[in-house]
């Protein structure tokens, strides 16, 4: 009798074993489901690249629009900045944003020039006579088209700052296009720039920002062209003796997002980062102005010599070249049309 009661409580020990280990292996799964779900209010990670230096004035922009939006996001966004080509050149950041790769770019009109190339008359050399004259066109329908046609391409506008006006720098002095002739230019790999200066007469070479100074150093080319805030924050007055007030472009910089994280984005993120982006870009148009003026100055202290051109014969140089391209490549307006603008 003993030994049968012996054997009963064995067989309960072991029943109530198995039962234990069952539980617990229930417990586990579970554990394991909940660590593969994703937690509720997970941070949206946002990078923006740029080619600027972090210094310049559209720099400091996108620098203050990651302050603004990190600290009004409750955690719920993070947005990271990398300036000077850290992540790349701009045709290397805007093919990135595109693919979903990048969420965020800050440059100029390369992107435009990629993905909306008839639009590129915006940054025509010679064809605004002032940053009015250009804004005109820009804040009218030329623009919100552009922007639309920009978005088809997968890119969302964030903000738009006033870089200000474009400028030459050389080893010596340029006052007529007949100085230019045969002038090693380093500039963008944008067709219709390239077109225009030929015309003109130079010969433009395509360099990388982060790689101007060295190239300028070496001989690599012999002229650059750029805003003020470019010349100074890349340090050109170090290696060229000659500001050239060409005012040949009135350019912008562009904050773009990838459209498909844009359209994800819930209504109230896309407000906060609007109105982070309004405020932001105000700050750096303000910075641009003063900026500009100071680096001027500053460059000049430094030992380089202003001059001052002959801007009539430069525009009636190119003008032959900007025809050209209404006709072929800008049809979605004129020549004609944008002369007006200026009435």
């Amino acid at each position: 009798m003993k030994r049968l009661f012996s054997l009963f409580c064995i067989l309960v020990l072991i029943l109530a074993a198995c039962g234990s280990n069952s539980d617990t292996g229930t417990n586990v799964e579970a554990e394991q489901e909940g660590e593969q779900s994703a937690p509720a209010g997970e941070t949206i990670s946002i990078d923006i690249a740029t080619v600027f230096d972090e210094k310049s004035a559209p720099a400091k922009g996108a620098a203050k629009f990651a302050e603004l939006v990190n600290e009004r996001a409750n955690g719920e966004i993070e947005v990271n900045f990398f300036p000077n080509g850290s992540l790349g050149s701009a045709r290397e950041n805007y093919e990135a944003v595109r693919s979903g790769d990048l969420e965020m770019v800050l440059e100029g009109y390369t992107g435009v020039d990629m993905y909306a190339p008839e639009y590129m008359f915006f940054t025509a050399p010679f064809l605004f006579q002032s940053m009015e004259h250009m804004q005109a066109a820009f804040y009218g329908d030329l623009g919100e088209q552009m922007f639309a046609k920009m978005a088809d391409a997968g890119f969302q506008i964030i903000g738009t700052i006033m870089r200000g006006p474009r400028h030459m720098t050389a080893n010596k002095p340029i006052e007529t296009p007949d100085d230019v002739k045969g002038l090693n230019l380093r500039m963008p790999e944008i067709e219709a720039w390239v077109a225009a200066w030929e015309a003109i007469g130079a010969s433009p070479t395509p360099v990388a920002l982060p790689e101007l100074y060295g190239a300028l150093q070496t001989g690599v080319v012999e002229a650059s062209e750029g805003p003020y805030e470019q010349i100074y924050t890349f340090n050109l007055h170090e290696v060229q003796d000659y500001l050239i007030n060409t005012g040949h472009v009135y350019e912008a910089a562009f904050m773009w997002m990838n459209k498909d994280l844009w359209d994800s984005l819930s209504p109230e993120h896309q407000q906060l980062i609007q109105e982070a982006a309004e405020e932001a870009m105000a700050y750096a148009d303000a910075e641009a102005v003063s900026d500009a003026d100071q680096f001027y100055h500053e460059m000049l202290e430094a030992g380089m010599q202003a001059v001052e051109v002959d801007k009539e014969a430069f525009i009636e140089k190119a003008r032959p070249g900007l025809e050209r391209f209404f006709q072929e490549s800008w049809t979605v307006t004129s020549l004609e049309e944008i002369d007006a603008l200026l009435e």
